[in-house]
This record gives structure tokens, sequence and C-alpha cells, in this order.
């Protein structure tokens, strides 16, 4: 009868502990703010939008001098527009590491670029709201495009595009493949008939929509939720991944999210034709590397991926971008040049 109680008593342990996995993804515990733009000298607005499903979307807008280019920086999974407080958070030590993405925003502003960093849903201090590894999130990337183009488009010449690109970070480099590869076709300008022609109507050019003319994408370790699942599960218990995942996937999917593995991430990314970095350490040891492969080779698009050397963590290599953004910036520089 004890070895009856005991095991009931196990089984429920891990059901709970699955739903507090599910839970975590599809709304994650926010982290405060700690920082602003004004710990490194940058003017700055508080500034507030709207997702595609209007949610209220929080960020910071550093602008840049007259017909700047702008470039918008996606955080992490539990981060928030500021990037990651170590310090501020009850994780195990693989998350204790602090990664600023206002480094990133200093560089690119420093080079002549206006910034906005913002809250994703349920992050920071945006409206609560479902999350899937990007396919929710894709909505606030647009809505995050679509504010920025506004803001850019009132100081430009009439006629011409802004010049606009993302720089996201695992979770954000996701929902920005998810937001370009779900607005179906590229880039050109349409033709709709408007009309009888000989009534005086006719054909009307009308431009895509502001996310299909973006100029570049960043993609800083993009990942599907099971594969950080299981790469995370994986250093505590090499058999938890294999066991919890498919329960957490279920359960997830029951409560209204999307299925974890990928599937529907990789299917958007053959509809990406702008110019594609993808970062990402060679020696990932969540084994995240087959799957920003086959994200890359499913771009039909201009794309390559830069491979940062040294055996680093996950959140180790955020950190060692903010303090060598080089090729971040050489990257953006040519985009928006051709």
């Amino acid at each position: 009868m004890v070895f009856i109680y005991l095991l009931l008593f196990l089984l429920l342990a891990f059901l709970c502990f699955s739903f507090w996995l599910s839970s975590l993804l599809l709304y994650p515990p926010r982290q405060p703010l700690t920082r602003t733009p004004k710990g490194f000298n940058l003017a700055y607005e508080e500034v507030s939008f709207s997702s595609t499903d209007r949610l209220a979307l929080k960020g910071w807008w550093i602008p840049a001098g007259e017909h700047a280019p702008a470039v918008i920086l996606l955080h992490p999974l539990l981060g928030n527009r500021h990037g990651f407080s170590a310090h501020r958070t009850p994780w195990p030590a693989m998350f204790r590491i602090e990664f600023d993405l206002l480094k990133i925003a200093l560089a690119f502003h420093q080079a002549g670029w206006a910034v906005l960093t913002f809250d994703f849903r349920s992050h920071g201090e945006s409206q609560r709201g479902l999350c899937a590894g990007g396919l929710t999130e894709d909505q606030d990337v647009t809505g995050a495009v679509d504010y920025t183009f506004k803001r850019l488009s009132a100081d430009l010449p009439r006629g011409e595009t802004p010049q606009v690109g993302l720089v996201g970070f695992g979770l954000g480099a996701a929902a920005a493949l998810a937001a370009i590869g779900r607005t179906k076709g590229k880039a050109e300008k349409l033709m709709i008939f408007t009309g009888d022609s000989e009534g005086g109507a006719g054909w009307t050019e009308i431009q895509p929509p502001n996310i299909k003319q973006l100029r570049f994408l960043i993609a800083v370790q993009p990942a599907s939720l099971d594969l950080l699942l299981r790469g995370c599960l994986g250093e505590i218990a090499p058999l938890l991944g294999s066991l919890l995942v498919p329960l957490v996937d279920w359960l997830c999917q029951l409560r209204g999210g999307y299925p974890l593995d990928g599937a529907l991430l990789l299917k958007a990314a053959r509809e990406v034709h702008l110019p594609v970095l993808f970062v990402q350490p060679p020696q990932d040891p969540w084994g995240i590397r087959d799957g920003v492969q086959a994200l890359c080779d499913a771009l039909p698009g201009p794309k390559r991926i830069e491979w940062i050397e040294g055996p680093l963590g996950r959140l180790e290599a955020y950190r060692w971008l903010t303090d060598a953004p080089q090729a971040l910036l050489a990257f953006a520089a040519a985009s928006i040049q051709k």
C-alpha cells in the first residue's frame, strides 16, 4: 500500500511539474525593469503601441538624426526590453548571466541608427497574453514594425520607404521569422484592379505590408520551444527531456498554445526572402545548432550563419555579442546600402 501511495505521489508531482512548465512557456514570469537608456546617456521616449491582436505593448524609442534608419531589438524569452537581469531571478546558475540589450542599442545608436526596444506580451510592462515561442509573439513584431514605419514615414519625403531592420535574440529571433514568413509573398508592389477601366477606374499600385519591406533580420540563436526545453532539462537530468517534453507539449496545446516541435516555425522560414544573418555558437551545449542550420537551409533568400567561436552557453553568447557587436553592425549597414 505504501508503494502505491508513493507511486501516486510521484505521478502527481510529475503532472504538477509538467503543468508548471507549460505555464512557464505560455505565461512567462516577468522580470522587472531595472535600468533604462539613461544609464548610457541616451535620450529616449517611453512609448506604447498595439500588437496586431490589440495587446498593449510598452517600449523605448531612442531617436537618431533626420532620415536615419532604424533597428528594432527583440529580447529573448524571460527577458524584457533591456535584456536579462540575472541577479534578480530565482533560476538555476545556467540562467544567472547578465545580458544587457541596451549595449546593442548604444552600438547601433552610435552608428547613426534610431532604436526601438520593447517588451513582448507577458514580459516586462506589456499586457498579458498567450506566448508560444514566437508563434503568437509574431503579432508583437508586426505591431512594432508598423509603429516604426509610421514614425519614420512622417519625416521622409513622399514615396520613400523607411530603412528598418530587426535584431532578435532567441524568442525574438523566432518571432521575427514567424512574422515575416507568415505574411505571404515577397516585397514587390502589388497592382490591384479597382473597377471598369472604361468608366475611369482601373489598376492602382499598393505597397506591400510594412513587415515585407524590412531590409534585414539578424537572428541570434533562434530555436523552437521543444529544443529549448529539451536542452534545459537535459542539463538537469538527461531523461527529463524525453519524458516531460511530450506531456508539456500536449498541455500547451490543450491550453490554447501551438505545438512545440518547430514545424510551424520552419514553415514560416520558407517564406522569408529578405537577407538574414544567423548568429550561433558551434558548440552549443543544448544542441540548438542543427535547428539553426535547418532554419537557415529553409530560407529561400540571402542568408548566412556567423559562428561564434568558443564553448559558450546560450546566455553567454548573448552577452558576448553585447561586447562584440561589429558583425551585427556590418551586416545591418551592408543591407541598407543595397
